[in-house]
């Protein structure tokens, strides 16, 4: 082989090599647009973090008033079928509950502080609306909110 047929052969070889390369490069616009289009998307997903801490914080809140209310009918309940007669759960008793949902014998005063604490005001209407039932309104109440239930029991 001739020198000038090898050199011909390098030069075919390197411009096939380059050329195919060459074609797939990225210009510094479609990085810098790509970066900023990035940019925007990640501080749209950011944004939404403090609406997502307050839904979780307030459906918290809400469980807790649920377990409150449950926990309120279910002594209400325990209490008539012990001893109808008998009742230390009476209309205008109001209970406290820490941020857990857990009763403490601490003073109302206490929903100022930095802490969820949830007040419970029972109310019993006796033969409402039917004669032997008695509906029972729990209003849970915490710093920000106040979440009512009510439920019916029969008198026997």
């Amino acid at each position: 082989m001739s020198p000038r047929s090898n050199q011909m052969r390098s030069y075919c070889e390197t411009r096939f090599r380059r050329a195919s390369r060459g074609n797939f490069a990225f210009t510094l616009i479609e990085i810098v647009l790509a970066i900023g289009l990035i940019s925007f998307a990640i501080i749209g997903i950011l944004g939404l973090f403090p609406v997502a801490m307050s839904a979780a914080h307030k459906s918290q809140e809400e469980t807790h008033a649920a377990l409150i209310a449950r926990g309120i009918f279910a002594k209400i309940e325990a209490e008539r079928q012990l001893d109808p007669t008998t009742r230390t759960i009476k209309t205008g008793t109001a209970l406290t509950f820490d941020e857990s949902g857990i009763a403490t014998n601490s003073q109302v005063s206490g929903l100022s502080s930095g802490k969820a604490i949830y007040t419970a005001e029972i109310t019993i209407q006796q033969n409402i609306p039917i004669a032997g039932l008695d509906q029972v309104e729990v209003d849970v109440k915490s710093a920000t909110d106040t979440y009512p239930f009510v439920t019916l029991f029969h008198t026997n």
